[in-house]
């Protein structure tokens, strides 16, 4: 009972940060607030290569306006590792494909980000608390001068393991810093949603989400709806 109280404490007090922080955003913004609705889709395949090495290949595409017009599509390749504390690392790569309709010079653009993620795992009873720390850097390939972009990312999930059932509810808050922005946070997600498990057949996801994006001259807040399918796959040495 202590450790879930404690679990459900720190929970409550890292989603309160984040919202805190999301309205302070909100009540800085001088210009009307963009809204947008956009539909994300992806298909991933996982290898557990033992009980910590695993990796991952994740294919992803993302509508915009209204989920009338191509956004974002990308290949990611990851990989993690898991130590014996609960504490894992990972790394991935991921070429992105983007659709740039808006200023003077519109078209499609090449980019390339990686990122590195040091993880955290909490579990409490049929509770299990998320921690994840992520530096991330992205570039547009093919420009001479092209800026990098940082960004770092602090991301806590809490689900919940009904008793038998195969469906695993969720629900998690993002904060996303930027350090060439004057107070640094440039972004804020949060998301419910739900997963469940086929026997033999991999895992499928839904969730609902809210991102609040941060900019002096185009704020903006949109809704996202998401589905996502994922397979892992078990080396038959484990």
């Amino acid at each position: 009972m202590r450790q879930m109280l404690s679990l459900l404490f720190r929970s409550a007090w890292v989603f309160t940060f984040l919202f805190v922080a999301s309205i302070s955003m909100a009540q800085e913004q001088a210009v009307e607030l963009e809204k947008d609705f956009e539909t994300w889709t992806s298909t991933s395949f996982s290898y557990a290569i033992d009980s910590r090495w695993k990796v991952d290949l994740n294919q992803q595409l993302r509508l915009k306006e209204n989920s009338s017009q191509f956004d974002v599509y990308f290949t990611q390749l990851g990989v993690r590792y898991k130590f014996k504390n609960n504490i894992s690392v990972g790394t991935g790569a991921r070429y992105i494909r983007e659709n740039d309709n808006q200023g003077k010079m519109q078209g499609y653009e090449n980019h390339f980000r990686w990122n590195g993620d040091l993880m955290y795992k909490l579990p409490v009873q049929r509770f299990a608390l998320k921690y994840r720390l992520r530096y991330q850097s992205k570039t547009e390939l093919n420009i001479p001068d092209a800026v990098e972009r940082t960004t770092y990312r602090f991301k806590t999930a809490l689900s919940y393991n009904i008793k038998q059932s195969d469906f695993r509810p969720s629900l998690s808050a993002e904060l996303f810093h930027n350090p060439n922005l004057e107070n640094g946070i440039s972004k804020v997600r949060y998301s419910i949603g739900t997963s469940y498990h086929f026997k033999k057949a991999g895992e499928i996801a839904a969730f609902y989400r809210i991102e609040d994006k941060r900019s002096v001259s185009e704020p903006k807040r949109t809704q996202i709806f998401g589905i996502k399918y994922q397979y892992t796959l078990k080396s038959e040495s484990r």
